[in-house]
């Protein structure tokens, strides 16, 4: 008892701060979580066009989630994408992280060429070139 009165505020304080503590850490993995999974459903939508995603940013605004994509690739993403990797997120999110929605998705595209030394050789972007466009 007498320790428990010598040392009350510094037990609350410990308290108090291992409550925060876990309180930030379990944010902070849950935002990780998300933004892995975003980044993860824009991944896959393009792997099959010869896209990669190179960055990505995460904002909040007023009214939603706004996830910046940058897309290096051959095929010009449109609109319809968008809406689609859009569709695909919410989705995910309606299910685990339902405080992050609405989700505004806006891609910035960079076109990517292989130029080789013979103009009449034209060569796709492969596995090696998707890596390399990721760092």
């Amino acid at each position: 008892m007498t320790f428990l009165r010598r040392n009350a505020v510094t037990l609350l304080l410990l308290g108090g701060l291992g409550t925060y503590l876990t309180i930030n850490l379990q944010t902070n993995a849950k935002q990780q979580v998300f933004e892995s999974s975003v980044k993860e459903a824009i991944n896959s939508y393009f792997i099959d066009k010869g896209n990669v995603l190179t960055n990505t940013q995460f904002d909040t605004s007023e009214e939603n989630k706004v996830v910046r994509a940058v897309i290096r690739g051959e095929t010009t993403p449109t609109s319809y994408d968008v809406r689609q990797i859009e569709t695909v997120i919410a989705q995910d999110m309606a299910e685990n992280f339902p405080e992050y929605l609405p989700i505004k998705l806006q891609l910035r595209y960079l076109p990517v060429q292989v130029i080789e030394s013979n103009p009449l050789s034209q060569d796709k972007l492969d596995e090696t070139d998707a890596a390399i466009l990721t760092n």
